[in-house]
């Protein structure tokens, strides 16, 4: 009876020894699982783009593309020598008749970028009774754009006597930059689109300031 009993201690013992070596063994085997280092394996770069490719405009929320608008134009600068010029006849001469003498006197000599820099000052310094020096610059084909497009915007702010007739002759030169704008313009003050009827547009002009002169 004893022996039996001491053989049943023993099991009873053998299988609670298993049993903690399982629950040992399993918590080893957690520990390990929670305490595993993340994989550090990192994805292959893209292959590189060797071909060009053309960029997109921009998209508003709608999905229309957007048009880039253009860069401005670079201004020219102006020389050094043409500066000096036009700020002595400015500053070394008294009477602005005498200043825009000068600097008419010496308009071949400037630059481009010099002329165009001078021809607001002769604007604001050359009367309504010799302004006929002005249209032969603003008529010459040989004169930069930019310095037509400073005449033609002032000659809006003269008189309708200086300014409807010099208009005409803007018309008339076809490869002006200017004569559309200025049939446009003459069409709407006067009503009336003369086509290239030039005497036409003279005799209307003639009469309407005839009008004037008599009101």
């Amino acid at each position: 009876m004893l022996g039996e009993q001491q053989k049943f201690s023993f099991l009873s013992w053998s299988v609670i020894a298993l049993i903690l070596v399982a629950v040992a063994g399993l918590g080893w085997w957690i520990i390990q699982e929670d305490g595993a280092t993340p994989s550090t394996a990192v994805a292959p770069p893209p292959p590189p783009d060797t071909g060009k490719k053309r960029p997109l405009p921009p998209v508003d929320p709608v999905g229309t593309p957007v048009e880039i608008p253009e860069a401005p134009p670079v201004l020219a600068t102006v020389p050094r020598e043409d500066e000096e010029k036009i700020h002595a006849w400015l500053t070394g001469i008294d009477d602005t008749n005498e200043i825009a003498a000068a600097m008419l006197a010496g308009w071949n000599q400037l630059s481009e970028s010099g002329k165009t820099a001078a021809a607001p000052h002769l604007l604001n310094l050359v009367p309504d009774e010799r302004f006929e020096v002005l249209s032969d610059i603003l008529l010459n084909p040989a004169t930069n754009g930019d310095v037509k497009g400073i005449l033609f915007a002032g000659i809006l702010n003269r008189g309708d006597a200086i300014k409807w007739p010099l208009i005409v002759r803007v018309m008339e030169q076809k490869e002006h930059p200017h004569s559309q704008e200025a049939r446009n313009m003459l069409g709407v003050v006067l009503g009336k689109d003369l086509g290239d009827d030039w005497p036409a547009w003279r005799e209307l002009v003639r009469t309407e300031l005839l009008k004037q002169s008599q009101q």
